[in-house]
């Protein structure tokens, strides 16, 4: 698990609204889904 965590990259996306950020949110757990949260 800390090898996955120390290889992930982190990103700043502003949104215009909190439905928009959901939105992309959900736009990029539908092209990848990390493990730990895989359904």
């Amino acid at each position: 698990m800390t090898a996955w965590i120390h290889s992930c990259e982190l990103a700043w996306v502003e949104t215009e609204s909190a439905a928009s950020a959901a939105a992309l949110e959900s736009a990029l757990l539908n092209h990848w889904r990390p493990p730990i949260n895989a359904k």
